[in-house]
């Protein structure tokens, strides 16, 4: 019976490493404000150690538009957006904010010449919203949307049974339109759409996982309990490049479809 413990005990010892090398291995999906994060060079774009997603200070700071200082000499880590300053040091728990010491339970570490930091503490400290899909190993940090100029005349676009809204301004009328086909909406380029060259700029969906950590462009519009509502955008020709200005026309018009996605809110 002891020999039977024993080998037991053995065979554990041995996959420890192994389970703990696949936690910290484990592809972990990450969204900021929208966009998906993308690695640089030979950069992991997330590290999940000890239940903590890890981000390479360069990618966050990038992806937020944070003001970023690092100090070789004591390995100091300074984040500072508006008039909030977080200070944390490479292989310490302790950090600051705003001059207020407070702990973390895991330490920012140096890989592969790389400092990666917790995304979550970062993030709540300077007032992001942090959501996790356990399920699907994704990372939603703040919100595409940004609807804050309540001056603008706006018409209500709404999709009740998709709990979905939009806002468009009176002249976006005159050069995009969309169309709902089941359980998405498609915008299209009115003048490449009239012409029958496609014209589609984006189609939005919701679905349970993401698609644009794939191989389609896309924007996370939002996610709430395992849903996900997210505008893919055409990845081929959508006008016909022989006609004067076609292209041209099209991507004012993608730009336009942009802002109207800013505007997307969640229907109760």
């Amino acid at each position: 019976m002891k020999k039977i413990i024993l080998v037991l005990l053995a065979s554990i010892m041995v996959l420890l490493p192994i389970f703990a090398k696949a936690e910290t291995e484990a592809k972990v999906t990450v969204y900021v404000e929208g966009k998906l994060l993308e690695p640089v060079g030979n950069e992991k774009i997330a590290i999940l150690k000890d239940s903590r997603t890890f981000v390479p200070l360069r990618a966050v700071s990038e992806a937020l538009d944070y003001d970023v200082e690092y100090k070789a000499e004591d390995k100091s880590i300074t984040i500072s957006e508006d008039d909030t300053e977080l200070i944390m040091h490479v292989g310490n728990k302790e950090y600051t904010i705003n001059g207020e010491k407070k702990t973390m339970d895991v330490k920012p570490f140096i890989e592969d010449d790389r400092t990666y930091v917790p995304i979550r503490f970062i993030a709540e400290a300077l007032g992001e919203e942090v959501g996790w899909d356990q399920q699907n190993r994704i990372v939603t940090i703040g919100q595409y949307a940004d609807d804050d100029d309540d001056d603008e005349v706006y018409e209500k676009k709404e999709f009740r049974d998709l709990k979905i809204g939009f806002k468009m301004k009176p002249e976006d009328f005159r050069h995009v339109f969309f169309e709902r086909r089941q359980d998405s909406i498609l915008f299209f380029d009115k003048v490449n759409h009239r012409s029958k060259d496609g014209g589609l700029i984006c189609t939005v969906l919701i679905s349970d996982k993401p698609m644009s950590d794939k191989v389609v462009p896309g924007i996370l519009l939002d996610s709430y309990n395992g849903i996900y509502v997210e505008a893919l955008f055409a990845s081929d020709v959508q006008y016909n490049p022989h006609k004067p200005n076609a292209e041209k026309i099209y991507n004012e018009s993608v730009e336009r479809v942009k802002d109207i996605l800013e505007t997307y809110y969640r229907l109760p």
